[in-house]
Protein backbone atom coordinates (compact mmCIF):
# COMPACT_ATOMS: atom_id res chain seq x y z
CA UNK A 1 0.00 0.00 0.00
CA UNK A 2 1.41 3.25 -0.85
CA UNK A 3 2.02 5.88 1.79
CA UNK A 4 -0.92 8.14 0.30
CA UNK A 5 -3.34 4.92 0.45
CA UNK A 6 -2.42 4.43 3.91
CA UNK A 7 -3.24 7.79 4.75
CA UNK A 8 -6.74 7.23 3.80
CA UNK A 9 -7.22 3.87 5.82
CA UNK A 10 -5.93 5.68 8.72
CA UNK A 11 -8.25 8.83 8.50
CA UNK A 12 -11.19 6.03 7.36
CA UNK A 13 -10.20 4.01 10.42
CA UNK A 14 -10.56 7.50 12.95
CA UNK A 15 -13.51 8.09 11.75
CA UNK A 16 -14.76 4.63 12.40
CA UNK A 17 -13.23 5.24 15.59
CA UNK A 18 -14.78 8.18 16.74
CA UNK A 19 -18.28 7.09 15.54
CA UNK A 20 -17.91 3.83 16.99
CA UNK A 21 -17.05 6.32 20.63
CA UNK A 22 -20.31 8.84 20.03
CA UNK A 23 -22.35 5.35 20.06
CA UNK A 24 -20.66 3.96 22.86
CA UNK A 25 -21.18 7.42 24.70
CA UNK A 26 -24.95 7.55 24.38
CA UNK A 27 -24.87 4.07 25.40
CA UNK A 28 -23.55 5.02 28.73
CA UNK A 29 -25.99 8.08 29.01
CA UNK A 30 -28.54 5.01 28.82
CA UNK A 31 -26.60 3.14 31.21
CA UNK A 32 -27.05 6.13 33.39
CA UNK A 33 -30.06 7.10 33.01
CA UNK A 34 -32.07 4.16 32.85
CA UNK A 35 -29.92 2.63 36.70
CA UNK A 36 -29.17 0.11 34.43
CA UNK A 37 -25.23 0.99 35.57
CA UNK A 38 -24.83 -2.05 38.84
CA UNK A 39 -27.11 -4.42 35.85
CA UNK A 40 -24.22 -7.31 35.81
CA UNK A 41 -22.77 -7.56 38.97
CA UNK A 42 -19.75 -9.19 37.75
CA UNK A 43 -16.73 -8.01 35.60
CA UNK A 44 -15.23 -8.28 33.27
CA UNK A 45 -17.77 -11.77 32.90
CA UNK A 46 -20.90 -11.61 32.26
CA UNK A 47 -23.19 -13.24 34.89
CA UNK A 48 -20.25 -16.14 35.11
CA UNK A 49 -19.87 -16.21 31.00
CA UNK A 50 -17.41 -14.83 28.60
CA UNK A 51 -18.63 -11.52 28.32
CA UNK A 52 -18.97 -11.96 24.38
CA UNK A 53 -20.61 -15.32 24.95
CA UNK A 54 -22.95 -14.28 27.27
CA UNK A 55 -26.74 -15.35 25.07
CA UNK A 56 -28.67 -12.65 23.52
CA UNK A 57 -31.49 -14.13 24.78
CA UNK A 58 -30.77 -13.31 28.82
CA UNK A 59 -30.08 -9.66 27.76
CA UNK A 60 -33.24 -8.12 28.88
CA UNK A 61 -33.98 -5.03 30.70
CA UNK A 62 -30.84 -3.03 32.52
CA UNK A 63 -28.95 -6.11 31.41
CA UNK A 64 -29.74 -5.33 27.84
CA UNK A 65 -28.44 -1.90 28.18
CA UNK A 66 -24.90 -2.02 30.58
CA UNK A 67 -24.00 -5.45 28.55
CA UNK A 68 -24.51 -3.21 25.08
CA UNK A 69 -22.60 -0.34 26.76
CA UNK A 70 -19.61 -3.17 27.49
CA UNK A 71 -19.50 -4.64 24.39
CA UNK A 72 -19.39 -1.64 22.44
CA UNK A 73 -16.60 -0.33 25.00
CA UNK A 74 -14.52 -3.29 23.83
CA UNK A 75 -15.03 -2.72 20.16
CA UNK A 76 -14.36 0.92 20.52
CA UNK A 77 -11.03 -0.67 22.57
CA UNK A 78 -9.98 -2.92 19.59
CA UNK A 79 -10.94 0.13 16.95
CA UNK A 80 -8.09 2.01 19.21
CA UNK A 81 -5.61 -0.21 18.88
CA UNK A 82 -5.75 -1.18 15.56
CA UNK A 83 -5.65 2.87 15.03
CA UNK A 84 -2.60 3.09 17.27
CA UNK A 85 -0.96 0.65 15.29
CA UNK A 86 -1.78 2.29 12.34
CA UNK A 87 -0.66 6.13 13.38
CA UNK A 88 2.65 4.37 14.75
CA UNK A 89 3.24 3.96 10.78
CA UNK A 90 2.59 7.53 10.23
CA UNK A 91 4.70 8.12 13.00
CA UNK A 92 5.48 11.71 14.46
CA UNK A 93 2.94 13.50 16.66
CA UNK A 94 0.49 10.88 15.34
CA UNK A 95 2.40 8.19 16.78
CA UNK A 96 2.18 9.98 20.19
CA UNK A 97 -1.61 10.38 19.91
CA UNK A 98 -2.20 7.02 19.32
CA UNK A 99 -0.15 6.23 22.41
CA UNK A 100 -2.17 8.34 24.35
CA UNK A 101 -5.44 6.83 22.90
CA UNK A 102 -4.63 3.60 24.01
CA UNK A 103 -4.01 5.04 27.46
CA UNK A 104 -7.05 6.72 27.43
CA UNK A 105 -8.91 3.94 26.26
CA UNK A 106 -6.97 1.41 28.48
CA UNK A 107 -8.06 3.85 31.63
CA UNK A 108 -11.82 4.58 30.70
CA UNK A 109 -12.33 0.84 30.60
CA UNK A 110 -10.50 -0.15 33.84
CA UNK A 111 -12.82 2.48 35.91
CA UNK A 112 -15.63 1.29 33.90
CA UNK A 113 -14.97 -1.85 35.07
CA UNK A 114 -14.23 -1.07 38.25
CA UNK A 115 -17.65 1.06 38.34
CA UNK A 116 -15.52 3.76 39.53
CA UNK A 117 -17.55 7.09 39.28
CA UNK A 118 -15.02 9.47 39.81
CA UNK A 119 -13.97 10.93 36.23
CA UNK A 120 -15.49 8.38 34.21
CA UNK A 121 -17.80 10.85 32.06
CA UNK A 122 -15.30 13.60 31.69
CA UNK A 123 -12.54 11.10 30.60
CA UNK A 124 -15.19 9.42 27.99
CA UNK A 125 -15.60 12.86 26.85
CA UNK A 126 -11.86 13.90 26.75
CA UNK A 127 -11.61 10.48 24.32
CA UNK A 128 -13.98 11.83 22.16
CA UNK A 129 -12.29 15.01 22.02
CA UNK A 130 -9.07 13.38 21.41
CA UNK A 131 -10.54 10.92 18.72
CA UNK A 132 -11.40 14.21 17.08
CA UNK A 133 -8.19 15.45 16.81
CA UNK A 134 -6.56 12.23 14.85
CA UNK A 135 -9.30 12.18 12.48
CA UNK A 136 -9.01 15.78 11.52
CA UNK A 137 -5.15 15.32 11.81
CA UNK A 138 -5.35 12.38 9.34
CA UNK A 139 -7.73 13.93 6.45
CA UNK A 140 -6.77 13.67 3.26
CA UNK A 141 -4.67 16.43 1.81
CA UNK A 142 -4.78 16.90 -1.80
CA UNK A 143 -7.39 16.17 -4.49
CA UNK A 144 -10.15 14.55 -2.29
CA UNK A 145 -13.72 15.96 -2.37
CA UNK A 146 -13.47 16.27 1.75
CA UNK A 147 -9.92 18.60 1.60
CA UNK A 148 -11.11 20.67 -0.15
CA UNK A 149 -13.47 21.97 1.90
CA UNK A 150 -11.51 21.16 4.76
CA UNK A 151 -9.93 24.80 4.94
CA UNK A 152 -13.65 26.22 5.70
CA UNK A 153 -14.27 23.54 8.24
CA UNK A 154 -10.59 23.78 10.17
CA UNK A 155 -11.81 26.55 12.44
CA UNK A 156 -15.02 25.05 12.87
CA UNK A 157 -12.81 22.05 13.82
CA UNK A 158 -10.58 23.82 16.22
CA UNK A 159 -13.32 25.81 18.01
CA UNK A 160 -15.57 22.01 18.30
CA UNK A 161 -12.28 20.23 19.42
CA UNK A 162 -11.40 22.75 22.04
CA UNK A 163 -15.12 22.73 23.15
CA UNK A 164 -14.99 19.17 23.94
CA UNK A 165 -11.82 19.04 25.89
CA UNK A 166 -12.87 22.17 27.66
CA UNK A 167 -15.93 20.64 28.62
CA UNK A 168 -14.64 17.31 29.91
CA UNK A 169 -12.01 19.19 32.07
CA UNK A 170 -15.28 21.48 33.77
CA UNK A 171 -16.84 18.29 34.41
CA UNK A 172 -13.79 16.03 35.62
CA UNK A 173 -13.25 19.21 37.58
CA UNK A 174 -16.57 19.11 39.46
CA UNK A 175 -16.28 15.42 39.84
CA UNK A 176 -13.08 15.60 41.69
CA UNK A 177 -14.14 18.42 43.73
CA UNK A 178 -17.23 16.96 44.78
CA UNK A 179 -19.67 20.40 43.84
CA UNK A 180 -22.68 18.80 42.55
CA UNK A 181 -24.85 21.20 41.37
CA UNK A 182 -27.52 22.41 43.59
CA UNK A 183 -31.41 22.47 41.59
CA UNK A 184 -33.52 25.41 43.04
CA UNK A 185 -37.18 24.36 43.36
CA UNK A 186 -39.45 25.38 41.01
CA UNK A 187 -42.37 27.01 42.42
CA UNK A 188 -46.25 26.37 41.39
CA UNK A 189 -47.33 29.32 39.94
CA UNK A 190 -51.44 29.92 40.14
Amino acid sequence: MTQPELGVVTHRLGLATLAATGVLILLGGLVTNTGAALAVPDWPNTFGHNMFLFPWSQMIGGVFYEHSHRLVGSLVGLLTLVLAAALWREGGRLRRLGLVAVAVVLGQGVLGGLRVVLQRDALAQAFFALLAAVALLTAPRGGVGVAQVEPLLLPVAHRLIGSLILGAAVALSVRVSGVEANPVPVLDRP
